[in-house]
């Protein structure tokens, strides 16, 4: 597949042969045992974060900023074929909402040597 950062939904992942797989979400699946990326997970203060909360965006960036260290060496070694799970299904609608996208944009303002795609179905969106 080559270098491509896949951010997609738990239940699209079967549909990929990537190297590695891990989950962004505060919680998995029954049935998954993906290894977890803490410093990605729309946690802050110890709360999990909502998508539809008011200020969902601002807050994940806070979360993002306070785990910066670990995020920025998490960057440096980010290898493509990797797949970032989390539980939002791929519906535009609840898409929309999900920090998936936020973790994308990262990637890609970050490492644009990587294809990073937000998985929408069966089409991808690469930016």
């Amino acid at each position: 597949m080559g270098n491509i950062i896949w951010c997609t939904s738990f239940w699209r992942l079967k549909h990929l042969e990537l190297d590695a797989s891990y989950s962004i979400a505060n919680s998995q699946p029954r049935g998954f045992e993906l290894p977890e990326l803490e410093f990605l997970k729309p946690t802050l203060d110890g709360l999990w974060l909502m998508p539809d909360e008011p200020d969902f965006r601002k807050k994940y960036n806070k979360a993002l900023k306070q785990s910066h260290k670990e995020v920025a060496e998490w960057l440096d070694q980010l290898q493509g074929d990797t797949a970032l799970a989390c539980w939002c299904r791929s519906e535009p609608y609840t898409l929309a909402r999900c920090h998936r996208i936020l973790v994308a944009l990262l990637i890609k303002t970050f490492r644009s040597d990587l294809d990073v795609r937000v998985d929408l179905k069966d089409q991808a969106w690469s930016r």
